[in-house]
């Protein structure tokens, strides 16, 4: 579950989207549309949740990855409550008490004599606010701006979740990113708040196609690798759209040719 803000024209947007991780991408199958949002709230949060309950079933999701926007008290209690497991992460400035103490502490103090490439499991049980019991990991780490980060993790005290689930969370991101500017390009729309919508709608159903053309292509005609780097020279998304715009005009030019 992730959050983005949209920019188009003089008009700004805020979606908050459930994508389904799968092969390093994440297929967006539910989404809010919250306009003059930056935040979203503890009844917007349950509320996507819910509807991604109904359409797939509680017993099919696997691990809920979000960012620490979703790491509260709040939201943890009640995914608790409805057996979803989760991975959130957590905010360093956020208070925290071991159980059976009565004196929190920032996560960050807890935390401050762990070195840069070092992981741990806090082994014990740590409470939020409304006395909600997880589990804590944490690892420092070079991050993508080449900054040290601190990425604290909190999942269920039986679920053994590290970062590496948790890097899944940026397939959506991906997905994002392919809606805004690395294909379909979005954002150079200057539409209103429903026609937004409307076409927000319209473009996940057509990434949704170009992703699963991609699979289909690369069964017969695997996407060539970059020698130098050893790494594939298109995401499956990209194949299956370049593919997909291949046919499109193929077939507009195969009608233009029909005699009238």
């Amino acid at each position: 579950m992730d959050g983005t803000s949209w920019q188009l024209g003089k008009f700004r947007y805020y979606v908050l989207a459930v994508g389904i991780c799968f092969n390093g991408i994440s297929l967006p199958i539910c989404f809010s549309f919250l306009p003059g949002h930056d935040i979203t709230s503890f009844v917007e949060e349950i509320g996507i949740i819910e509807r991604v309950v109904s359409l797939i079933g509680r017993e099919r999701i696997e691990c809920l990855l979000a960012d620490r926007e979703f790491g509260n008290s709040n939201f943890i209690k009640w995914l608790q409550i409805n057996h979803i497991r989760y991975c959130l992460r957590l905010r360093e400035n956020l208070f925290m008490r071991k159980e059976g103490q009565k004196k929190g502490r920032k996560l960050r103090e807890v935390l401050s004599s762990l070195r840069l490439g070092e992981s741990i499991v806090l082994h014990d049980v740590w409470l939020m606010r409304k006395n909600t019991r997880v589990r804590i990991y944490a690892t420092r780490r070079i991050g993508r701006n080449g900054e040290k980060s601190l990425i604290i993790l909190a999942s269920p005290l039986e679920c053994d979740y590290t970062e590496v689930l948790y890097r899944n969370r940026w397939t959506l991101e991906t997905a994002f990113r392919a809606l805004k500017s690395a294909g379909f390009n979005m954002e150079e729309t200057h539409l209103g708040e429903k026609r937004f919508e409307n076409m927000l709608v319209l473009l996940m159903i057509a990434f949704a196609a170009a992703f699963i053309d991609g699979l289909v292509k690369i069964e017969s005609l695997p996407i060539p690798m970059m020698k130098s780097r050893n790494v594939q020279r298109l995401s499956i998304f990209k194949y299956g759209y370049v593919n997909l715009l291949h046919d499109f005009w193929a077939n507009v030019k195969n009608e233009s040719a029909k005699p009238t």
